[in-house]
């Protein structure tokens, strides 16, 4: 328990930053100078916050941003999914994470696709005809040959 804790101490070390941060600057509105309450927590993700900026004085939205702190230490998140089972994450843990070059990769893959893109895709089997079933008869009581 004391661990989680220290992270959440850090954590909020970290927020308090970015909030002194934003306070150096003025409302481009009203002018007046921006507030650690305008700074709200959005999300925080392995030192990486999201926050929203408004100012507390007009209530006007100044935006989003998107901030990363150099040498923060937070502890890496375990990925949970709830649609998958223990044998899948347990099989699925074997691979390498997907790493920076490996996005870039697939980002310079995806860009410079052509008209002729279907070329990399598998090729799939060849479907097996379909034969017509033809209709089987019987003989009915009152009209002689009726479908069963």
């Amino acid at each position: 328990m004391m661990e989680r804790e220290d992270s959440w101490d850090t954590l909020m070390d970290s927020f308090s930053i970015i909030q002194n941060f934003f306070t150096r600057m003025r409302c481009h509105f009203c002018s007046f100078q921006l507030e650690p309450e305008g700074v709200e927590l959005i999300r925080e993700d392995r030192g990486v916050f999201i926050v929203n900026i408004h100012c507390v004085h007009c209530t006007r939205q100044m935006g989003v941003a998107m901030v990363g702190l150099e040498g923060s230490e937070f502890p890496e998140p375990v990925f949970e999914d709830p649609e998958l089972t223990e044998h899948e994450i347990e099989r699925l843990s074997n691979f390498e994470a997907v790493s920076y070059d490996d996005v870039l990769d697939a980002h310079a893959f995806f860009n410079n696709l052509d008209a002729d893109w279907q070329k990399y895709l598998p090729k799939l089997p060849e479907p097996e005809p379909e034969l017509e079933e033809k209709p089987r008869y019987r003989k009915g009581p009152h009209t002689g040959l009726e479908p069963y």
